[in-house]
Parts: C-alpha cells; sequence; structure tokens
C-alpha cells in the first residue's frame, strides 16, 4: 500500500497536521487550559516611525520561545500624513495582520481534512475618515469603518468544498472574531 505525501510527511500544505490534531485532542473538554498571552514592545523612533519587537508568548501562565522567537516590526505613515514613508502603515499592517489570519486558518482547516492547496490569496481593502483621526469630527470614528475581503482559494477538491474551508478559515480566525466583536484597549500612561 503506497502513502500519501501526507502521510509520508505529516504535513500538508506545508502544516504539521499530527501536533495541529494533538494540540486540538490536549485541550478538546479543557476549557481553563489553552489561554495565550501574546507579547510586544513599540518604540517610538521620530515623526510616525515606530519599530516594534515581538518575542514569546505565554501559554496557560508559561512563557514559550522566548528563546527562539525575535521578530522586529516597523511602522510609518506616509508623507501626506506628515512623515516619511519608510515603512507600511499601521492600518496597512492591521489589513495584513487580518488576511494573515484568514489564510493561515483557511489553511489549517484545509490541511486537517487532507486537501491540497495550490492557490490562496486574501486581498484585503478598510476606509477610514480622516475627520475621526484629526479629531475634526466628535460623530466620525477615528479607526477603519469597514473591511473587505476576497478569498481565491484553489485545490484539489471541488468547489463547495473549498469554498467551505475558505468560510470556516474567516468565520475561526481570530483575528476577524477581534475585529467583528471588539477588543477591550486597557492603556495604562506611565509619564516622567
Amino acid at each position: 500500500m503506497t502513502m500519501s505525501p501526507q502521510e509520508q510527511t505529516g504535513r500538508t500544505n506545508g502544516l504539521n497536521t499530527e501536533a495541529l490534531r494533538q494540540l486540538a485532542g490536549a485541550l478538546a473538554g479543557q476549557p481553563q487550559a489553552g489561554h495565550v498571552r501574546f507579547h510586544s514592545h513599540t518604540d517610538w523612533k521620530g515623526a510616525a516611525r515606530t519599530s516594534t519587537e515581538v518575542r514569546g508568548f505565554t501559554v496557560d501562565g508559561e512563557l514559550r520561545n522566548d528563546d527562539r522567537r525575535h521578530f522586529e516590526l516597523k511602522c510609518d505613515w506616509p508623507t501626506g500624513f506628515g512623515s516619511g514613508d519608510a515603512q507600511a502603515m499601521p492600518a496597512e499592517q492591521f489589513l495584513h495582520a487580518v488576511a494573515s489570519c484568514i489564510a493561515a486558518t483557511t489553511n489549517a482547516y484545509a490541511s486537517l481534512e487532507g486537501v491540497e492547496l495550490s492557490r490562496l490569496e486574501v486581498s484585503m481593502e478598510g476606509d477610514l475618515d480622516m475627520h475621526g483621526l484629526l479629531g475634526l469630527d466628535d460623530n466620525v470614528r477615528s479607526g477603519l469603518q469597514e473591511l473587505e475581503a476576497v478569498i481565491r482559494i484553489e485545490g484539489d477538491a471541488d468547489a463547495a468544498t473549498l469554498e467551505d474551508l475558505a468560510r470556516k478559515g474567516v468565520r475561526f480566525s481570530c483575528l476577524r472574531d477581534s475585529v467583528e466583536n471588539g477588543v477591550r484597549l486597557k492603556p495604562r500612561v506611565r509619564a516622567g
């Protein structure tokens, strides 16, 4: 009996499906487990430029991957907003984060179902009213008003299955959920 490439490597679409199944199995029936806290530190670099360091995360209060994870993300505003346009804006990186989360979640469900993907793209657009951002109108929110995502998916399954996988990717994306259901921000200011 010949094993499929997925069975030989334990990977589908680049994901270690066995590790994903083990994680889901370990968390099933344990609502007190699986609580993740992400950490970042951002430094202002002048004008609208920032640099954010991301290291590790905690799972159920225990720091994980701190010694192996070190990422630096940079942002700036465009010249029309008064800065240097050296990096993508925070709003653009937000679109990237939401789209990436939808793509990764879609791929996870496809991989767990053994569907080999040949194409997965998420195009995002978001609308912002500058009157809110600049404090010119108290009736206008300062954030993105609406997001629109177009998902293109192809693979070795029929169209209905691929569409279902993309819908699962949207439904179970943690960032899509955060956007639609809101996230409380608890600012603590330390001045001086």
